[in-house]
């Protein structure tokens, strides 16, 4: 797997998804029933789930690759291979690694028996837009060569950050020509080239040549272009501003006691809003598509530990290095279930 570094620079920008027009009926619908699959999948009802992806994949066709993932998982525990096959002939077309579902362990029993037997067998055209997937690939390239040179931003922060400039410009024109580089455009990718652009967007500002993205990723999300549940992040990067959403209270936490090898010493949690913040937050989050804070920390405390499934959450890291440092930041938080 790569390993991306990135760099965030907070700018002193306050928008609201007021200015930017509002989520269409079909994602609206689309959404509500993604959270009761998941939320289906956290009580583990899978026969629940199914039907609850199965409206969603109705109203959206052009679903997202990580619901029909967990949605295909569903199927599995349900003992419907067929329908299991049909999530994963979606994943594949759009580029998704027959060899990567092989492998896991998940789909061992599957991919050994006649639904999964075929699967290997089928010959399958990737549906996507090849070249222009090429291109992406190609400023990922870019974006990636001086940062994991030794020495990286130490050494060459002025030629990552011009070349961070260049990036933008590239990816405006692609996406002025061929739209915004949804998964059905450009493929599955659960750490999509544009991702990691617009985080590393934000060192441009060190010259002024900064670009702002967020009109780019409100239209994206509210047209079904590209998941909220990744893209809140990116417009909290865009903006400048994390606290519409409560994207600081939606994150897992990590502390970690240097130096430990025991499990004890490695605490999963949550920050928690007051009341009334987190009322204002889920109000915003509704708005956008995104489950209430609670219902966030529910899916999260499931999915940590059941990790054959797909959440896309943020997390974030801490190492104290002594012990006392450790037990205080354990009483700011609420601990993971």
């Amino acid at each position: 797997m790569k390993y991306f570094k990135t760099i965030l620079i907070v700018l002193c920008l306050f928008f609201t998804d007021n200015s930017f027009g509002q989520l269409s009926q079909k994602m609206q619908e689309y959404y509500h029933y993604i959270n009761l699959a998941e939320l289906s999948i956290s009580d583990t009802n899978y026969k629940l789930a199914t039907k609850c992806y199965d409206k969603a994949f109705n109203i959206n066709k052009q679903s997202f690759g990580i619901d029909r993932y967990n949605a295909a998982i569903c199927e599995l525990k349900n003992k419907n291979e067929k329908k299991c096959k049909t999530h994963l002939e979606y994943l594949i077309e759009r580029g998704f690694s027959l060899e990567t579902l092989n492998n896991k362990k998940i789909f061992k029993d599957f991919f050994m028996h006649k639904y999964g037997v075929q699967l290997l067998h089928q010959k399958m055209a990737l549906i996507i837009n090849q070249e222009l997937k090429r291109q992406y690939d190609s400023i990922l390239e870019r974006d990636q060569f001086f940062r994991i040179k030794e020495g990286s931003y130490r050494v060459y922060s002025d030629t990552i950050t011009k070349i961070d400039i260049l990036n933008n410009i590239a990816i405006n024109k692609l996406i002025q020509k061929y739209g915004f580089p949804s998964e059905n455009i450009t493929g599955l990718d659960f750490t999509p080239p544009i991702q990691i652009i617009v985080m590393h967007n934000c060192a441009g500002s060190l010259y002024g040549e900064n670009f702002n993205y967020t009109t780019i990723l409100y239209d994206a999300i509210y047209n079904g272009f590209l998941d909220v549940r990744k893209g809140v992040s990116l417009l909290a990067c865009s903006m400048g501003d994390d606290s519409t959403y409560g994207n600081e209270f939606a994150k897992l936490i990590l502390n970690k006691l240097e130096g430990s090898s025991s499990n004890l010493d490695s605490k999963y949690g949550f920050n928690i809003p007051n009341n009334e913040k987190e009322a204002s937050f889920d109000k915003n989050r509704k708005k956008i598509g995104l489950c209430s804070l609670s219902e966030n920390r529910k899916k999260i405390n499931f999915f940590i530990k059941n990790e054959e499934f797909m959440m896309p959450y943020d997390i974030n890291i801490y190492s104290w290095s002594n012990e006392k440092d450790f037990k205080e930041s354990l009483q700011k938080i609420i601990l993971a279930e």
